[in-house]
Parts: structure tokens; sequence; C-alpha cells
């Protein structure tokens, strides 16, 4: 399989396993409801495509660029930390979220 080829399947996947993720949330600030993917689950989607990057690259014996990965992993870890804050495309910034705001 090509690296192409894993790519296209990994994000089909992931962006499948994402849209199961989005919630209708209303926003705590401005009242307005939005559907969106939360920080975290957007932080475990990008650690999961980085670790099948890495995991990729380990079984086809090529060399694992650690600098660039190390970059994207810290990035992911910092959204993976944002516990419980989505973006709010009125308020234009991350907007912490309570259960109470999730619209079933």
């Amino acid at each position: 399989m090509s690296f192409f080829e894993f790519n296209v399947v990994f994000f089909v996947i992931d962006f499948v396993v994402l849209y199961f993720y989005i919630k209708k949330i209303k926003c705590p600030k401005c009242d307005n409801i939005s559907k969106a993917v939360t920080y975290r689950e957007m932080g475990m989607s990008g650690l999961a495509l980085i670790l099948a990057w890495v995991a990729y690259d380990l079984y086809y014996g090529k060399p694992v660029e650690i600098l660039g990965y190390s970059l994207l992993i810290l990035s992911d870890v910092y959204l993976f930390l944002y516990k419980d804050t989505f973006y709010c495309r009125h308020c234009m910034k991350g907007i912490p979220f309570t259960e109470e705001d999730i619209i079933k």
C-alpha cells in the first residue's frame, strides 16, 4: 500500500469517527447554537493520525522524522488538554462549556 493510499484510507476512517463526535452546543456567552467538535476530540484525532504515520514508517522501514512529528504531537497534546472547550464561530474564540450546554 502506498503512503497516499494509506493516508486516504486513514483520513476517511478519521472523518467518520469525528462525525460521531459532532455535538450541538449552545454557547454560554452569546447563546448561539452551533455544531462543533470539541478541542479534546480534535487533539485525539490528530494524535491518532500521527501515531498511524509513525506506525507506517516503522512498518515499511522508513526513517521516522522525529522533529516534524514532535511538533505535530505537541500541538495535538495542547488541544487534547483543553477540557470541554469548543470554537464558537459567533464569538470567534474557544469557549468553555458544561454538560448543560450540549443540546441533545
